[in-house]
């Protein structure tokens, strides 16, 4: 018996104990997610898929964006974009990934990027992505001016 209830405190321990780990984010500054970023763009959300992985184990959204404003890194505009996020939906299937941002078609956004190939993540998950109604970073509740100055200040550092 005490064998039995010794292996369930650590099977428990150890399942709790991960649980706990990944939900943790460490907040990040301006600063801190501009240097973690080769691309910081404001952009249009024009559409967004969730499709399998080769080994349909795991599912991914790819997010199309439409660049309006580059604030680091270099792209050819008006240039469209794919970002690539965990989870979302496919079918009768959903797998939903704490803390990955999420991406609503028509949606005005900033967003941190980190290139990966031909398609870009966010940079530190739901941290790297803002968005923006009637000229306000919602987020931050900035005037989006006054954000995109906080941005231009911490790529020149």
């Amino acid at each position: 018996m005490r064998r039995v209830a010794l292996f369930l405190a650590v099977v428990l321990g150890s399942f709790f104990a991960g649980r706990a780990g990944l939900a943790v984010i460490i907040p990040q500054t301006v600063n801190q997610l501009a240097d973690n970023s080769t691309h910081i763009l404001r952009a249009k959300v024009e559409s967004k898929a969730a499709h399998w992985n080769e080994t349909h184990n795991y599912i991914f959204t790819y997010v199309t964006l439409q660049v309006k404003e580059q604030y680091k890194g270099k792209l050819t505009l008006p240039s469209m974009i794919t970002v690539v996020v965990p989870g979302g939906a496919v079918g009768d299937t959903g797998l939903t990934v704490e803390h990955a941002a999420s991406f609503s078609v028509g949606e005005d956004v900033v967003v941190f990027l980190s290139k990966r190939g031909l398609v870009f993540d966010v940079t530190s998950w739901e941290l790297g992505k803002y968005t923006v109604v009637n000229g306000l970073v919602k987020e931050k509740k900035l005037p989006l001016a006054d954000f995109a100055a906080a941005i231009r200040k911490a790529i020149k550092q």
